[in-house]
């Protein structure tokens, strides 16, 4: 399992004049990395997610609930 956390920027973010409404991070998974969790921050705001490889971590709806 990997973890991270990411610091985002403090300010919202532009992109071609249009303000950034959300911002993601997601640890790349596979054989040797079955799942990741990631946490970043962006304009005062939290984002935490979490990926699977379904190969490795057949149940993930506990993941969901």
């Amino acid at each position: 399992m990997g973890f991270s956390n990411v610091p985002g920027a403090k300010e919202n973010w532009y992109l071609t004049g249009k303000r950034l409404n959300s911002l993601g991070f997601i640890m790349p998974t596979g054989k040797t990395v079955p799942m990741g969790w990631g946490a970043i921050t962006h304009g005062n705001v939290l984002k935490v997610t979490v990926g699977a490889d379904k190969a490795s971590v057949q149940d993930t709806e506990w993941l969901i609930r």
